[in-house]
Formats: structure tokens, C-alpha cells, sequence
């Protein structure tokens, strides 16, 4: 997955993220991300994430933030790294109430 630029889609409703987030994939997502508009639940598997940019953060707090509006439910499948950082940035629980 290392050079890939493309999201691996593993199910309908499944994508899973590579090893390394820069700012061209971020950006590639909120586009990308459109074609799951029309299911209930989003799974993001973020498991082999080890280095995100911070536009990437933006991006999933704008994600939720639809999700929760839309009444779409959104779950996040975090590596270690991920989820130590959400906690450092106090965005944690934004995520998982």
C-alpha cells in the first residue's frame, strides 16, 4: 500500500486507508468519499495508518460531522498512532461518544 494513492475498498461500505496520509490523498477523500453517500453506516479502517497530514483530521471531523447530521453512523478502526493522536488533540470523544 505504500505508494498507492487510491483507497482499497474491501466492502460497500468498508474502505481501508494506507500506511501513510499525505496531503494529495487527503484531499483525494472528500471527493472519493461522496460515493458512499448512500449507505447507513461508514467504516473506516485506519489500522495500518502510521502518519496522517493534518488536512486528513480536517477531513474526518467534516466526515462525522455529516455523518451525524445525515443520521448516518460513522466508525473509525484506529491504529495505535491514530488514536493516540486523537486523544493528544482532545478529539477523542468527538468521535466516540
Amino acid at each position: 500500500m505504500g505508494n498507492d494513492k487510491k483507497i482499497i475498498q474491501t466492502g460497500s461500505n468498508i474502505w481501508k486507508f494506507p500506511v501513510i496520509i499525505d496531503f494529495d490523498r487527503a484531499s483525494m477523500y472528500i471527493i472519493e468519499m461522496k460515493n458512499l453517500s448512500d449507505f447507513d453506516e461508514i467504516i473506516l479502517d485506519m489500522t495500518e495508518t502510521e502518519r496522517i497530514h493534518s488536512s486528513f483530521i480536517g477531513f474526518l471531523i467534516d466526515l462525522k460531522n455529516k455523518s451525524d447530521s445525515s443520521g448516518k453512523k460513522l466508525v473509525l478502526k484506529l491504529s495505535p498512532y491514530l488514536e493516540n493522536l486523537l486523544n493528544k488533540l482532545d478529539l477523542y470523544s468527538h468521535f466516540f461518544n
